[in-house]
């Protein structure tokens, strides 16, 4: 019986990829893995009222949302962006092979913790995102590279090695998304529309 309902989550899930694809695995995290998480993901995704009007929302309100969802929380909107950037390349209804969803990738847990109830609803989603970087900021004392590797690892992991896991998808999370954060920084115009660009 159990066998049986997984394989028809498996099933269902295959079919609505064709339509949401799951976002490219870097890491060879293996279809099997995660299957509730993705299914509690296709699930969300299917019930948001936000799903359609995604699929068309210009870059430049998702910018918009970034740099006022940063403001309100205290968080340099870079960062926010960069997370933004590389988890979902601005596609709001991003879900990934381990079942984060969203802009700023919410895996089920997390964004029932943070109290998202849509995390396809792309202001929640940066909402949560901010809030929790916000947190893991706080947490080490203002360290973007342990903030982001808590993120990317949870924070738990970070207090553990006392620093960075030696992760290979934690370390190039750390490093890719450093990157792109510098990049902001020193060219705020290219990530944000006119008149929204945060505040050196």
């Amino acid at each position: 019986m159990a066998f049986t309902l997984v394989a028809l989550v498996c099933v269902v899930e295959s079919y609505v990829s064709f339509k949401y694809p799951i976002k490219q695995d870097r890491y060879r995290h293996h279809f099997s893995e995660r299957v509730v998480d993705r299914a509690i993901a296709y699930g969300l995704l299917l019930r948001s009222p936000f799903r359609w009007q995604n699929g068309a929302m210009p870059v430049e309100s998702i910018q918009q949302i970034v740099g006022e969802t940063a403001a309100t929380h205290g968080v340099d909107a870079c960062l926010v962006a960069a997370v933004v950037i590389f988890e979902s390349g601005f596609n709001p209804n991003t879900i990934t092979t381990t079942g984060a969803m969203g802009l700023m990738a919410l895996q089920p847990t997390t964004a029932s913790a943070l109290g998202v109830g849509d995390p396809f609803d792309p202001r929640q989603n940066v909402d949560g995102g901010t809030r929790m970087l916000r947190d893991l900021l706080s947490e080490f004392r203002g360290d973007n590279r342990l903030a982001l590797a808590g993120y990317n690892a949870g924070p738990s992991a970070v207090r553990r090695y006392g620093g960075v896991p030696p992760f290979r998808e934690t370390q190039d999370y750390v490093n890719h998304v450093g990157a792109v954060y510098a990049l902001c920084r020193s060219q705020p115009s290219a990530f944000f529309a006119a008149g929204g660009a945060p505040a050196s």
